[in-house]
């Protein structure tokens, strides 16, 4: 099948809509195929499964299915934001899925309920973290899809999953190629231990020169007699670059060592049984014809 030329329009967060075979297709949220023609009231929004969001799909203005969508969750999610709430670091959940799924999901990674925002649009998302910069916090902004891409671009740091669409990629400071969810958590630690690493070779720098430079001008000579010969200020001046290097390089060590502290044993998240049971279940619903 293939959408007629020029009839296609879409709204990040909402649904599409287009024509197919002279029939009006749209297809997203309730409010999406009500605004396109769906005047009935065949069904009141369905929260039957609390981890699964429904997508409504029209023809002719005529409800002709639900569909319902769950996202997995990754295993390592709970771990990364048990992880971050110890190092202080407050952790929100942006979704635009009903209530039902986004609080499942938050209790299961553990967000708490008060920082679970749902039904939020990609602009409201945007909005979120320019509220949040404006308290003077520093804004992390983690994403995958293309809903995500305003609050990407509008957070101090961006961080885009590897297995996301490229516009997030885009916009994003840092990418997870990965897909793993926890490198985030390798992310944060490497640019502390990069910091540090920066802030120990500037301290070394300045204390060095502060030492050297006066010692080979000759402020020694007329007390002590020490004089520094060009050579031998010139091996000095080396043996600082060595030992400024050698510091940096000793980063991989202090960083590898450091992800075995911060991964520790492997976390895996139990989906409660219930939940697996609702997959079996049929997924694509026809309470009402395809067409008038």
């Amino acid at each position: 099948m293939q959408v007629l030329d020029g009839t296609f329009m879409e709204e990040p967060g909402s649904g599409a809509v287009g024509y197919i075979d002279n029939k009006r297709i749209s297809v997203g949220t309730l409010e999406w195929v009500k605004r396109h023609g769906v005047l009935e009231n065949p069904l009141l929004e369905f929260d039957d499964f609390k981890n699964q969001s429904v997508v409504y799909v029209g023809v002719d203005g005529v409800l002709a299915g639900l569909i319902y969508v769950e996202d997995q969750i990754r295993e390592d999610a709970r771990h990364v934001v048990e992880s971050l709430s110890k190092q202080g670091i407050s952790t929100y959940l942006l979704s635009g899925d009903k209530k039902n799924a986004a609080e499942y999901v938050a209790s299961v990674v553990g967000i708490p309920k008060e920082n679970v925002f749902y039904g939020v649009k990609p602009d409201e998302k945007s909005r979120f973290v320019s509220r949040l910069q404006k308290d003077q916090r520093v804004v992390a902004m983690v994403g995958d899809g293309i809903n995500d891409t305003a609050a990407l671009a509008s957070a101090h740091v961006g961080v885009a999953i590897g297995g996301g669409v490229g516009a997030a990629s885009d916009v994003s400071s840092i990418v997870l190629m990965h897909d793993r969810l926890s490198q985030l958590l390798d992310a944060l630690e490497l640019s502390r231990l990069t910091m540090k690493t920066v802030k120990q070779n500037l301290w070394w720098a300045f204390g060095y020169n502060i030492v050297g430079i006066p010692v080979a001008a000759g402020v020694l000579l007329p007390s002590t007699g020490t004089m520094l010969t060009p050579s031998i200020a010139g091996a000095l001046m080396g043996l600082s670059s060595i030992g400024v290097m050698t510091n940096s390089l000793l980063l991989r060590l202090k960083f590898q060592s450091r992800q075995k502290e911060i991964h520790g044993p492997s976390v895996i998240v139990e989906i409660p049984s219930d939940a697996s049971d609702s997959l079996n279940q049929e997924k694509l619903r026809h309470p009402y014809p395809t067409s008038r």
